[in-house]
Parts: C-alpha cells; sequence; structure tokens
C-alpha cells in the first residue's frame, strides 16, 4: 500500500468498542486505535480478520451492524492487555495506569494486595516494609525458601516487577516513621501493618496529607 493511501477499518474490542479508523501504514492505525481508546501502544496487539462465521470474539450481533453499515467484512480486534478489565471499567482503566499506590506491610496481605494492583494494572506501586522474610512467611505469599533474611520489600518488589514489568514498583526498605514525607506521597494508602501503634502514626499521616487510606 502506497504511503499516502488512505483505507478505512473496522476496530473493534469486544465488548468495549467499536469504531472506524482511517489509516496509512499498520502503524498509524495502532497509533490512531490506541489514542481513541486511551491505551497504551506497547501493551496492544492488533488482529486482522473477516466478519465471517468462523470468527468467534465478536458476537454475532457486532458483525451483523458492520455489514450493514458499509459492507465491509475487514475489520481488526484490539487485543490489550487488559482488555477484559474495560469490559466493566472502561475510561477508568487509564486511570488506573496513572495512579499511585502505597503499601505499607509486605506480610500475606501485603502479598496479596501488591500482586493484585499489579494485576489490575496499576501504573505506580511503592512498597514499604523494614522487616526481613522469615520461613513461616514463605506459606503465606509470593516469598520462596531462598528468600529468607532478605528484605520483605526489596523481595516483593523485585518478584512483582518481574511478573508485571509494565508496572513501576519501588521499595523502601525502612519503617514507615522513619521515611521522608515526600517518600510516602501517592494517591492512596493501603495499611497492611500487623501493630496498632503504626496504624495509629500512618492514619494520623493520612489525615495530615490529605491521602486516602
Amino acid at each position: 500500500m502506497a504511503s499516502n493511501e488512505k483505507k478505512n477499518i473496522k476496530a473493534v474490542m469486544p465488548q468495549v468498542a467499536s469504531f472506524t479508523v482511517e489509516y496509512n501504514n499498520e502503524k498509524d492505525l495502532k497509533a490512531k486505535i490506541c489514542e481513541h481508546l486511551g491505551i497504551e501502544s506497547e501493551f496492544t496487539n492488533l488482529m486482522f480478520t473477516k466478519t465471517d462465521e468462523d470468527f468467534s470474539p465478536i458476537g454475532a450481533e457486532e458483525l451483523e451492524d458492520f455489514e450493514k453499515s458499509d459492507g465491509t467484512t475487514d475489520i481488526v480486534v484490539v487485543d490489550y492487555i487488559w482488555a477484559r478489565q474495560m469490559i466493566v471499567l472502561k475510561d477508568d482503566q487509564k486511570k488506573l495506569r496513572s495512579a499511585h499506590a502505597l503499601i505499607v506491610g509486605c506480610g500475606a496481605l501485603g502479598n496479596e494486595l501488591v500482586k493484585n494492583l499489579a494485576w489490575l494494572g496499576l501504573g505506580n506501586i511503592t512498597i514499604v516494609d523494614y522487616d526481613d522474610v522469615e520461613f513461616s512467611n514463605v506459606s503465606r505469599g509470593l516469598f520462596e525458601k531462598e528468600d529468607v533474611g532478605k528484605n520483605k520489600a526489596d523481595v516483593l518488589a523485585d518478584k512483582v516487577s518481574k511478573s508485571s514489568p509494565y508496572v513501576k514498583i519501588a521499595a523502601i526498605a525502612k519503617r514507615v516513621e522513619e521515611c521522608d514525607p515526600e517518600q510516602l506521597k501517592c494517591h492512596v494508602m493501603l495499611s497492611a501493618l500487623d501493630n496498632m501503634p503504626t496504624r495509629v502514626w500512618l492514619a494520623s499521616f493520612c489525615v495530615a496529607n490529605n491521602i486516602p487510606l
């Protein structure tokens, strides 16, 4: 196809959006689709196909609407890493990608919070914990036998970063009370603490700094 030749194609993210795109080449097409949906191109794949009975990802009603609109059968399916979540979250997925959560405590609850927030595609996660991994932690989270004796925050950040490289994860290996206030800036704070005095301190800090806890 010549670089100045325009072509129209139907773009579909199943159960999320469908629209027509005018483009010059595949790179141009991907950029326009991602801009329209507010998603990152590096986490998006395009699958070209035709609207026939053998194609299952799109429902029959959607295909019928396409064929009625302009008679074309060529479509591109947008496969985004968080496409299934966008069925429910839609525009809120973009908000998650720009959000920053700080989790205090890396025990069993902290492990689950960090893992699940990363899977949701939260853009930035900071983990705070001064403690080291013990054998009793191995059965209640992502920690392994080889991690015993290492700082919990460092280990957890490393493990989740490897499985979710699309999320920025930082570790602070110290008591939350000893952190510089600038280190604790975030959109939302999550407490996974196991002692009352630190919970009270954290609640007071969040109130003073207008951070949801």
